[in-house]
């Protein structure tokens, strides 16, 4: 009874029920509250940011290609970096939808808890890294290590909310 990790009926912790909350009521706050940006620099809300998001997840595989081709011609970029900066666009622009997908599948069966923490993270590292290789070619390397996450943080603060909030909803699933 003296326990500092008592259990409650659903088998959480104190901490983990904690953490869960955090992450529902950061995850939440940020959907509704927050600003999320598109990838062309529109300001928009939490929610239309889901929708718009889903559907450019739907029209991706038929747009990769034509993308890459128009920023080739259009900008002159060469096709590594025009594939990379397509990659992140549509990475960042689907962030809504993924993290909406992890926060459902951290609630589906705890059986593969540790195996959808690493595909979460694996998620946020590739984002993380092209964010960087488009840094280093467009700004150069000095100033995109000094300035990313400064201007990560400015640009993209509601996501990182929501992204901060799924860690906290999968650092209550029991790892065990």
């Amino acid at each position: 009874m003296g326990s500092s990790e008592e259990y409650d009926s659903a088998g959480y912790s104190r901490g983990q029920a904690i953490s869960l909350y955090v992450g529902i009521g950061a995850y939440l706050c940020s959907m509704i509250l927050g600003t999320w940006h598109t990838s062309w620099g529109e300001e928009i809300s939490g929610t239309q940011a889901l929708r718009v998001s889903f559907e450019m997840v739907i029209s991706w595989p038929a747009e990769f290609i034509s993308v890459v081709g128009f920023n080739m011609e259009f900008y002159g970029w060469s096709l590594w970096t025009s594939t990379i900066g397509t990659l992140n666009w549509m990475l960042w622009d689907s962030v809504p939808v993924i993290l909406f997908v992890f926060v459902l599948l951290s609630f589906i069966g705890s059986e593969y808890g540790i195996e959808k923490k690493r595909v979460y993270w694996g998620f946020l590292l590739l984002l993380v890294i092209t964010d960087l290789i488009m840094g280093f070619i467009f700004v150069g390397v000095p100033r995109t290590i000094t300035d990313y996450p400064f201007d990560l943080i400015e640009w993209r603060l509601s996501e990182i909310v929501a992204m901060c909030g799924v860690i906290f909803i999968y650092n209550s699933i029991d790892s065990e």
